[in-house]
């Protein structure tokens, strides 16, 4: 997978966290695109959760449930 990190902020990040949230933006996941319809029941108003399965040519790559794994939460 090709992805975007911002290096200087990669060291800071890890002191505080084993996860690379702020070095790592958007620019590193694919397109999604989620109506509002999908999300009803999901929030609990603080954080959307639910499960995101990652797929590459049909292969499951992993998946994670949103709200439970959540470092930051």
């Amino acid at each position: 997978m090709q992805d975007t990190s911002l290096r200087r902020l990669v060291a800071l990040e890890l002191k505080r966290t084993f996860a690379f949230l702020a070095s790592k933006p958007e620019s590193a996941l694919g397109p999604v695109a989620i109506t509002p319809n999908v999300l009803v029941g999901s929030c609990d108003g603080k954080l959307v959760g639910g499960r995101v399965k990652v797929t590459l040519r049909g292969e499951v790559m992993g998946v994670i449930d949103t709200g439970i794994d959540c470092p930051f939460y």
